[in-house]
């Protein structure tokens, strides 16, 4: 492994995976979004690998392959990125109008489409691995292995928008936040994307709000 892969290893080890699906923890690599104060976890493409490791998308040994590809193509490497982020933002945007109850809007939902018919395109019927499924469906490699992240990624997306339940998907009750996630507790009671961060945040400007009101 080269010294930048490990570096960045590193500094996703900060990553939280609070969205409880992997599409939602690769939703969450924008913090702040729409507030003007954007912050893109995706630098460039190694960030994209790092946070493959950080979630377990990807074996190591698939990132390690995949970083010496974007060392000898970096053109490939910098469309991989692109689509990745492109993907992202459409994503983003779908779940956002589920969460809303609204339709989503035109084009995120051309950008997403264009993304799962070119997975499915490279989509083939294999043995299951284990006892409980006899088959499963997988992507095999196309001319750039680098975008194959994003069209896995589609493929899962496609499965958490068609089969999720609207009870159990939020965003984080931080306004400025904007992570989602799927709330696993029993009686679908989670309003934070952890509570250590933005819910102890929310808790301390309540109390100083109040605090302030009593003093004047």
């Amino acid at each position: 492994m080269d010294g930048q892969l490990k570096e960045r290893y590193a500094k996703f080890e900060r990553f939280d995976l609070d969205g409880g699906h992997p599409v939602l923890d690769f939703t969450n690599t924008v913090d702040w979004r729409g507030t003007g104060r954007d912050h893109d976890w995706l630098g460039d493409v190694t960030d994209l690998l790092a946070w493959a490791h950080r979630t377990g998308f990807l074996s190591e040994a698939a990132i390690e392959e995949l970083d010496r590809r974007a060392d000898a193509h970096p053109r490939q490497a910098a469309d991989a990125l692109e689509q990745a982020r492109e993907l992202r933002e459409a994503v983003a945007s779908l779940l956002r109008a589920a969460l809303e109850g609204r339709p989503p809007a035109p084009e995120p939902l051309r950008t997403f489409n264009r993304y799962l018919g070119k997975a499915l395109s490279q989509a083939v019927l294999q043995p299951g691995a284990g006892q409980d499924r006899a088959y499963s469906l997988e992507l095999v490699a196309g001319g750039n292995p680098l975008e194959d992240i994003a069209l896995r990624l589609a493929k899962q997306a496609a499965d958490l928008l068609t089969g999720f339940d609207s009870a159990r998907l939020k965003i984080c009750g931080n306004p400025e936040c904007g992570w989602m996630f799927l709330d696993s507790t029993r009686n679908a009671s989670r309003r934070w994307c952890d509570m250590a961060a933005c819910g102890n945040r929310a808790k301390a400007k309540r109390f100083y709000a109040r605090k302030k009101l009593v003093v004047e």
